[in-house]
């Protein structure tokens, strides 16, 4: 379920949770929750690949920043994009982590940190 809004696409809100088998299950179960759409009806045409829209959090220079910086700390990309959707959505993730700098070693600390406190959150990952 998609929706086009000024040249983006806007997905239902949400996320998997357990008992969802798939992309499709979440996917039917969020669209009955947010709109009341029986998922008898729905037809999976296609499941995207996951992405972040440039307004979802943040703006795009703080994406591109903290992709960039990421990526240079040898995480598994796995890794990387937990570490990155962590930041992006909760602001105050961006600005502590911008507010070290260039102080790579504190910087790597700080990621290791999120990281494991979303996995002991059951998180995975």
């Amino acid at each position: 379920m998609c929706v086009l809004v000024a040249r983006e696409i806007s997905l239902p809100g949400g996320k998997a949770e357990e008992g969802d088998e798939d992309d499709r299950d979440t996917t039917t179960r969020e669209a009955k929750e947010e709109i009341g759409l029986d998922p008898l009806l729905v037809e999976v045409v296609t499941v995207l690949e996951p992405f972040l829209s440039k307004n979802m959090y943040g703006s795009s220079e703080d994406h591109n920043y903290l992709a960039k910086q990421l990526a240079s700390m040898g995480f598994s990309t796995d890794d990387e994009l937990m570490a990155l959707n962590l930041m992006v959505e909760k602001p105050s993730n961006i600005r502590a982590f911008k507010a070290l700098q260039n102080d790579r070693d504190h910087k790597l600390t700080y990621v290791r940190m999120l990281l494991r406190e979303h996995e002991m959150r059951g998180g995975g990952g």
